[in-house]
């Protein structure tokens, strides 16, 4: 009988890095170190992520996922892995849908408010 998704986080972490990125847990492991186990854009260390908020979305078991402190960031069109991200800002560079220049107009109104 299989086991329920619940008791094999690791095979599913696989299974999900693959499907979506053609990624191995090895890659992710050796991007992760090669990061300093940081996000690539706050630099936010991994043991500072709240991940209790993030994964939400429920398994078809019922259970809730278990998040990752850094989640793979990707390009959509080409699918070309980018590095690792939290996911505060995974979220930010995706709802900008990667636009370095709404992010820069982002930052220059913040900054004109701090007078």
């Amino acid at each position: 009988m299989r086991k329920k998704r619940s008791e094999e986080p690791e095979i599913n972490r696989k299974a999900n890095l693959w499907r979506h990125y053609r990624m191995r847990l090895a890659d992710y492991e050796e991007l992760r170190a090669a990061q300093g186990y940081r996000c690539a854009a706050c630099g936010a260390h991994e043991s500072e992520i709240d991940v209790s908020r993030s994964g939400g979305r429920l398994r078809q078991d019922g259970t809730k996922a278990i998040a990752l402190p850094l989640q793979v960031d990707h390009c959509h069109d080409t699918m070309k892995v980018r590095g690792l991200l939290c996911s505060r800002c995974n979220r930010v560079i995706g709802t900008a849908k990667d636009d370095p220049e709404l992010l820069e107009g982002c930052v220059a109104y913040l900054r004109s408010l701090s007078g």
